[in-house]
C-alpha cells in the first residue's frame, strides 16, 4: 500500500501541464487475468500510468514447466486487488491513422494460488486401465512481479475517446514460495495481452 501511495504521489509533483487520462484494459498475463482502471500522464511522446487491477480466479492443469502459469487463485477480497504502472513511448506518424508504440509494463500481486492436476488412484490388471482422480490444494500467499516489454497501437474513436491494444514478453519473479509446491522456482517466462479503453481529459495531445 505505501508503494501505491507513493507512486500517487509522484503524479502530483509532475508537471501539472501535462495531460491526464482515465483509462481501463483487460489484461491476460502469465499468472491469471485481470481487469483495471486508473489513471495516465502524457510528457510528450512518453505516458506513464498507474492503475489499480482486480484478478479473476482461473485454474488449469499443472505444467511443470511452469508451475505459477494461470494458477493464482484468491481467498479473499484483498487478494483479488494488485497494481500495475505502465510506461508507453508514442511514435507520433502523422501519415498513419493509428499511434504505434512501445511499452513497459510493472504488475504486483499477492494471492494464494490453486494447483490442480490429476492423481491415479486404481489400476485394472485386466484392462490394463488406469483410472485418476482429479484433484485441487491452495498454496500460498505468494507474491509476484510481472515485467513485460512490448509493442501495441492506438486508434482514437473520437477526440477524447481512444482504444489501444498491445503484447508482450517478459519476466515473472516470485517471492515467499509456498514450499510444499514441488518444483516451483523463483521465475518464469510470461507474456501479456492486453485490450483498453481511455477517456482524455483535456484535448491538446494525444495519449496512449
Amino acid at each position: 500500500m505505501r508503494i501505491l501511495l507513493s507512486f500517487l504521489f509522484l503524479f502530483q509533483v509532475i508537471s501539472t501541464s501535462a495531460q491526464y487520462n482515465i483509462t481501463s484494459s483487460y489484461n491476460s498475463v502469465h499468472i491469471g487475468r485481470n481487469a483495471n482502471i486508473g489513471v495516465a500522464k502524457n510528457l510528450g511522446n512518453h505516458s506513464i500510468g498507474i492503475a489499480l487491477k482486480y484478478g479473476f480466479n482461473s485454474v488449469t492443469a499443472n505444467n511443470y514447466n511452469e508451475i505459477f502459469k494461470k494458477c493464482f487463485y484468491a481467498v479473499n477480497l484483498v487478494e483479488r486487488f494488485g497494481f500495475n504502472l505502465d510506461y508507453h513511448y508514442n511514435f507520433n506518424l502523422e501519415k498513419l491513422a493509428i499511434t504505434p508504440f512501445v511499452f513497459y509494463n510493472f504488475q504486483f500481486t499477492n494471492s494464494h494460488t490453486k494447483n490442480k492436476g490429476y492423481l491415479p488412484y486404481t489400476y485394472d490388471p485386466i484392462t490394463n486401465i488406469v483410472l485418476y482422480e482429479k484433484y485441487g490444494e491452495f498454496f500460498g500467499p505468494t507474491i509476484a512481479l510481472e515485467n513485460y516489454v512490448g509493442i501495441g497501437y492506438r486508434v482514437d474513436i473520437t477526440e477524447k475517446i481512444y482504444i489501444n491494444n498491445k503484447i508482450g514478453f517478459g519476466l515473472v519473479s516470485y517471492f515467499n514460495v509456498d514450499n510444499r509446491i514441488l518444483g516451483a522456482g523463483n521465475w518464469e517466462f510470461g507474456r501479456v495481452f492486453s485490450i483498453g479503453i481511455g477517456y482524455s481529459l483535456n484535448n491538446k495531445e494525444k495519449s496512449p
